[in-house]
């Protein structure tokens, strides 16, 4: 499916963690009544309010299922499971550049994530974007990815895979986002961003 996927993309063209010491496990409890669904499992402590509230910007914020497809979701993982890779997607001949599709792998013990661009991008700018993955995950153990669900698949191993689109990754170190800026709520606001706060009372 992965392989599928690649392809569909090239014709467009276009764990559980113990806390670690001094961190407080509670740092989001605020945040998460504003914006409730954006986080998916644990953060280890990276990400912030601003991180929950800029997910909103995209989409309505609804509960995960295999039916929300607009809405981005935080999910974190250790970083020895996680792998950056840029797939091989030819050559363009409109674009005069070596194509590549940006992919970030998770391999879990009982389930695979991966996160994809959405569509190739210049190979050159693949391994730029591989640069940073590898400067803000170094020495880290944890890291945070943002996207949106595409499906589940099997993988050869029959494993269930997530297919997600990639947006964003943090690290106790820094963010870094798909889209110029998407790191920075400030200037997404300023560029027309509303963000959206949930009263998950008052929806029950």
């Amino acid at each position: 499916m992965r392989r599928e996927i690649i392809i569909f993309l090239i014709s467009l063209q276009l764990i559980p963690s113990l806390t670690t010491a001094g961190q407080n496990p509670n740092h989001l409890q605020s945040a998460k009544r504003k914006y409730p669904y954006s986080l998916l499992g644990d953060d280890f402590g990276i990400l912030d309010e601003q991180d929950l509230a800029s997910n909103t910007c995209d989409a309505y914020p609804v509960p995960f299922s295999e039916k929300s497809m607009a809405f981005p979701y935080w999910q974190c993982f250790r970083t020895s499971t996680a792998s950056f890779v840029c797939d091989d997607a030819g050559y363009d001949e409109d674009e005069k550049s070596q194509m590549a599709i940006l992919a970030i792998d998770i391999h879990g013990q009982t389930e695979d994530h991966s996160y994809l661009s959405r569509r190739a991008i210049h190979a050159s700018n693949c391994e730029y974007f591989r640069q940073k993955w590898k400067k803000l995950t170094g020495a880290q153990e944890n890291v945070c990815i943002a996207g949106q669900f595409t499906e589940f698949d099997k993988t050869e191993s029959k494993k269930r895979e997530g297919i997600w689109t990639f947006d964003k990754f943090k690290t106790k170190k820094g963010c870094y986002s798909y889209f110029y800026d998407d790191c920075d709520l400030r200037y997404q606001m300023k560029h027309g961003c509303k963000v959206r706060q949930v009263n998950v009372a008052a929806a029950k």
